[in-house]
């Protein structure tokens, strides 16, 4: 139901390298398609296969789509946090407030905790599901896993939580 809804919000990858990287990978494989399949100049001699070509470019073509669709919703509602990260989960994963024994919203680092942004896991259990940012929701639970939501707006995070009268937030 909409009407128990106290946070939304929606993040998107939008990070300048990443679309840099993304747009010069794409613009380069677009220039020696062009180059091959048009213009039949071959770039080195081990050039790929006109088909390999245009596969390759569609495939980047894909990749670069889904990072543009991508995107982390976190929700907090009187019961419980609803996060969703799609296109890989489709629906709400939802997280009680009685199955949580702690949480915090805290800084982070994403690249030496997490190995970066995503949906990360580590050897030692922990998991991330973030898309910016080095803020997040620690979370651990009362059967001893761990989550960190990434957040862009810890502030309002806190303020909701505040309202939510949980004995385990501050």
């Amino acid at each position: 139901m909409e009407a128990d809804i106290l946070f939304f919000e929606r993040q998107y990858f939008r990070q300048k390298a990443l679309w840099l990287i993304l747009a010069g990978v794409n613009l380069y494989v677009i220039y020696i398609t062009f180059q091959q399949v048009f213009q039949g100049i071959n770039v080195n001699e081990d050039s790929m296969s006109n088909s390999n070509l245009l596969i390759s470019n569609v495939i980047l073509l894909v990749v670069t789509l889904l990072f543009a669709i991508m995107h982390l919703d976190t929700i907090i509602k009187e019961d419980g946090i609803c996060i969703r990260f799609f296109p890989f989960q489709l629906s709400l994963k939802k997280y009680p407030f009685s199955t949580i024994r702690s949480l915090v919203v805290t800084s982070y680092d994403p690249i030496t905790e997490f190995g970066g942004w995503g949906y990360r896991f580590t050897f030692s259990g922990k998991k991330a599901i973030n898309i910016s940012g080095n803020q997040g929701i620690r979370i651990e639970f009362k059967n001893g896993k761990n989550l960190l939501i990434g957040t862009n707006q810890p502030q309002a995070v806190i303020a909701t939580l505040q309202k939510t009268d949980q004995p385990w937030y501050l």
